[in-house]
């Protein structure tokens, strides 16, 4: 079984993955990676081995695992690259099966956040955030 895949939530230089808790037991714990390689050649441990525990303050299903930026020697125009891999209970790291390979993008690339009624959507064609059109009743154009 491979890791799952986890899901990020970031702001300015917190940054928030969660994934879902593996319920047929075969991870009773997990070690989160990260690298500057998109590739996660050199790819080093965030923190120690997370229990395979929800929190149950989000959801049941899923395990939350915060940290900062700056707890990595990064600042919040680094990009870098996370990936999850399980560990059984034996203590034996899955490294054959990790999870995919996530993205994490520096500050600027965000939205600008000072304009509050501006909605943006991203284009996965050209990776690039657009402004939403909406026509006069209101729906997306």
């Amino acid at each position: 079984m491979a890791a799952p895949s986890i899901h990020i939530g970031y702001n300015d230089s917190e940054i928030k993955v969660f994934w879902d808790y593996d319920s047929t037991g075969t991870y009773a714990s997990f070690k989160l990676y990260w690298s500057a390689n998109s590739g996660m050649a050199g790819e080093a441990a965030i923190g120690s081995n997370i229990n395979n525990t929800p929190d149950g303050y989000y959801s049941d299903n899923s395990i939350t695992y915060k940290f900062k930026r700056a707890s990595l020697g990064l600042t919040v125009d680094s990009v870098f690259y996370l990936r999850l891999k399980g560990v059984t209970a034996g203590g034996v790291e899955d490294a054959a099966n990790p999870g995919a390979i996530r993205y994490i993008p520096s500050l600027s690339e965000q939205i600008d956040q000072n304009k509050a009624v501006q909605i943006h959507g991203f284009d996965y064609t050209n990776k690039i955030w657009r402004k939403v059109k909406v026509d006069a009743t209101g729906t997306l154009a």
